[in-house]
């Protein structure tokens, strides 16, 4: 949680105001779990890989739903 809140400190001191986070299941639920996001797009396939990694928990309001080919496009906000 120390490093999060590092990277999110050194983020502001550069003025930087947007991050798109792209990552394993572990990093994506330490920033939903800090309520440090503000939107998240979620594609979900019908393909199943047999055994994985479960993918994060988002506790959002689901504002749009969009398929795209086979796959569902998913955009959430926080509560």
């Amino acid at each position: 949680e120390n490093f999060l809140n590092e990277v999110i400190h050194d983020l502001y001191k550069q003025r930087i105001q947007s991050v798109i986070i792209e990552g394993g299941a572990l990093t994506l639920q330490l920033f939903i779990e800090s309520k440090i996001w503000d939107e998240a797009r979620v594609f979900t396939s019908p393909r199943t890989f047999g055994e994985g990694i479960a993918s994060p928990i988002i506790q959002g309001t689901l504002r749009v739903q969009e398929n795209i080919d086979s796959d569902r496009l998913e955009f959430f906000i926080p509560h």
